[in-house]
């Protein structure tokens, strides 16, 4: 007779990493548009960045709580399949309806890039594609500023912890 294995509950933990995606969202307000003032308040809610560290490492425990279970552990190739699934649809669809502001800041700002010897359609074009890539966050090309859709560098991050995941 075998005792069976007590199922850990993760609506804990994904409670608390929703509680960090408000405080990434929160800080990105104050950062952006509060510009200094409120500084009370700016200052409560600075922790961004603080706040991106615990949502992977809740990730990370999820997933491990999810899937450590060696017997009920999905193929690489399925675990991969329905994490792109979850990811790719929605992040190709933002870079496709953001493509078209990303052409008219080229056009307003038709410089070339201050540190790479680029054009401003190279520099789009660079971005598109490593952002569909998920890349953006893996080449040194220094070019975030102004990206298209900058919470996408998340995805890249993630993509290489999923990749890895299987094997871990």
């Amino acid at each position: 007779m075998s005792a069976d294995k007590p199922v850990i509950s993760t609506a804990a933990f994904v409670g608390v990493r929703g509680i960090a995606s408000l405080q990434v969202a929160v800080s990105h307000y104050f950062l952006y548009f509060e510009h200094g003032r409120n500084g009370v308040m700016r200052g409560i809610f600075f922790g961004g960045a603080e706040a991106v560290m615990l949502f992977f490492l809740l990730s990370g425990i999820v997933l491990t709580l999810a899937y450590g279970d060696t017997l009920n552990f999905v193929p690489a190739k399925r675990f991969w399949a329905g994490r792109l699934a979850r990811a790719v649809p929605m992040a190709w669809l933002s870079v496709l309806l953001l493509l078209p502001v990303g052409v008219q800041r080229m056009k307003v700002c038709a410089r070339p890039h201050y540190r790479w010897d680029l054009s401003a359609t190279e520099v789009l074009t660079l971005q598109t594609v490593t952002q569909l890539l998920f890349l953006e966050s893996w080449l040194p090309l220094d070019i975030d500023n102004g990206m298209m859709n900058q919470p996408l560098w998340a995805l890249g991050t993630f993509g290489i912890f999923w990749l890895c995941f299987p094997w871990l």
